[in-house]
């Protein structure tokens, strides 16, 4: 009986602690050119002749590195404009966040950031 409910369980995908959301980060090379700046909004439709690198963040310890090196990101006083390369897409439960990202800047929930070297290596491996 107990075999048969654990089977169930797996088979069913339901997981006893998953609190943390799942990772996504879809991205082209940091460097490419492109004639206009490119807004998340059109990340899709602007590179969708390019090739893209999308990786699953899997493990736990990465996923906590990553929210963490978002969360600490540090906060610019000015808004500025961000010429996508990269998204993160962090989905909980009940929402998905879409993190924009380019060479200098992660744009978060309407909020720019200054991107450091260490997220840079963890979009740009």
């Amino acid at each position: 009986m107990i075999r048969l409910l654990i089977s169930i369980v797996l088979i069913q995908g339901i997981h006893f602690n998953n609190s943390l959301p799942t990772i996504s980060i879809i991205s082209v090379d940091r460097f490419i050119e492109s004639k206009m700046r490119v807004d998340c909004a059109y990340f899709e439709s602007r590179f969708n002749k390019e090739k893209k690198s999308v990786r699953l963040i899997k493990s736990k310890k990465d996923i906590e590195y990553l929210l963490t090196e978002l969360k600490n990101l540090p906060r610019l006083s000015t808004v500025e404009e961000i010429d996508t390369r990269a998204q993160i897409l962090i989905q909980y439960s009940d929402h998905i966040d879409i993190v924009c990202v380019d060479r200098f800047l992660v744009y978060q929930n309407g909020i720019a950031y200054r991107i450091n070297q260490s997220l840079t290596n963890c979009i740009w491996p």
